[in-house]
């Protein structure tokens, strides 16, 4: 994560392994979107099962 600034503004860019992620002004949203791609990483086959069983309903 570094943290960019333009002006006045201050931005945010987010990396994972020397990959770019992301451009954002929030912190939370680049947080969040370097977290996806983190688990995303470590779950290349998707989630077991297809991913049926872990919302209610399906």
């Amino acid at each position: 994560m570094r943290i960019v600034r333009a002006r006045s503004e201050v931005g945010y860019v987010g990396e994972l392994d020397e990959h770019l992620v992301g451009r954002y002004r929030p912190l939370r949203a680049a947080l969040e979107a370097v977290h996806v791609a983190f688990i995303r990483a470590h779950a290349p086959g998707g989630a077991p099962n297809g991913g049926q069983g872990y919302v209610l309903g399906t």
